[in-house]
């Protein structure tokens, strides 16, 4: 990604400059916006090369020869889709907008081929039972059940490879050798690194941060767990923690809940008003965090302890706790329904 969008977008100006921008940038194609920043179009070297054979004058104005109608995506579009228009098109660089189309980023080809290298290490918890998925689970893990033609564990693994993350911990418990013997160090899958945590007892979702090492480069640590399927731009994610104060950041989601009855509201058994199938909305947990490792206190000793009693741990600490809700799809994998939802949807995920 540019290191400063407003590199590669202009608000106005003459063939001749936009040529002299696209030489300093070593680019080859720029964003026309408004005054906003809310996009108007596209010109390339190919658009000015067309121009100029069809006699355009070099001080024309570069709004005679944009594309007005450029590709772009929205922000909650993610990152496999984006990519995937990218190389079926060769398309140099795709801005993207939000509500209002104002441009918040450029991703390029670049971008896509080579990811940029994300140094902040990855957790994933792994060692559940799954209970809740008895038989399929009696002799195999839930991050190992079979998704598509991988298990679920990979398609976690391979979705934070393919946005740069190379640095993973991996938390188990239940017949941890099957995940350990199908993962190994990590080099079958590429350039990254995979550690095992071993829970000798359960430790709940919260409680294996304490096996792990000291984490020295100073960048936040990533937390999923390992049951969670999604297409999450996690790029995104981390520099929205980063970029601000808080000691964690949770990742949320909006869950609607539509009541399928009128709601009557009585008071002192009067009737005081009727709302007709109300749809109720409510901000979830995903299971997925960003932790700062400077100030994560070593637990002198081992407890059960889930994230969310974690959580609640630091607020009392009067930690910072942001939330960042996300938009890309999720699933927790829960359930058989859950399980069977997921085979119906990898196919269009990655």
């Amino acid at each position: 990604m540019p290191k400063n969008i407003t590199e590669q977008i202009v608000t106005g100006g003459d063939i001749r400059s936009v040529m002299r921008k696209l030489e300093s940038l070593g680019s080859r194609i720029v964003f026309v916006v408004d005054d906003k920043k809310r996009l108007r179009g596209s010109v390339s070297d190919g658009d000015i090369r067309r121009a100029l054979l069809n006699e355009a004058n070099m001080d024309d104005d570069l709004i005679s020869i944009m594309n007005k109608n450029p590709i772009y995506y929205e922000e909650k579009s993610s990152c496999n889709e984006i990519k995937k228009k990218i190389l079926e098109c060769n398309i140099i660089a795709v801005p993207i907008v939000d509500a209002k189309l104002t441009v918040v980023d450029i991703v390029t080809l670049e971008d896509m081929i080579k990811p940029q290298k994300m140094h902040n290490p990855v957790l994933i918890m792994a060692g559940g039972f799954g209970e809740r998925l008895k038989p399929i689970t009696d002799n195999c893990p839930k991050p190992m059940l079979p998704v598509g033609d991988k298990p679920l564990l990979e398609h976690i693994i391979e979705n934070f490879i393919n946005q740069g993350f190379y640095n993973f911990y991996i938390s188990t418990h239940y017949l941890s050798e099957k995940i350990k013997n199908y993962f190994g160090n990590g080099n079958n899958f590429g350039d990254i690194q995979i550690n095992y945590i071993h829970e000798e007892s359960p430790l709940g979702t919260g409680g294996a941060l304490s096996l792990l090492p000291k984490l020295t480069n100073g960048k936040s640590l990533l937390v999923i767990n390992g049951d969670v399927l999604t297409n999450m731009n996690f790029v995104k994610y981390v520099k929205f923690h980063e970029d601000s104060d808080a000691f964690v950041t949770m990742c949320l989601r909006t869950l609607e809940n539509q009541i399928s009855y009128g709601v009557v509201n009585v008071q002192d058994s009067l009737v005081i008003s009727i709302e007709e199938k109300p749809l109720n909305r409510y901000k979830v947990n995903t299971g997925i965090y960003l932790i700062r490792t400077e100030g994560l206190k070593k637990s002198t000793k081992l407890e059960r302890i889930d994230m969310t009693d974690k959580i609640t741990r630091f607020l009392n600490e009067n930690k910072i706790i942001n939330a960042y809700e996300s938009k890309d799809y999720w699933l927790d994998i829960g359930s058989t329904a859950d399980y069977q939802e997921a085979q119906k949807i990898i196919d269009t995920l990655y």
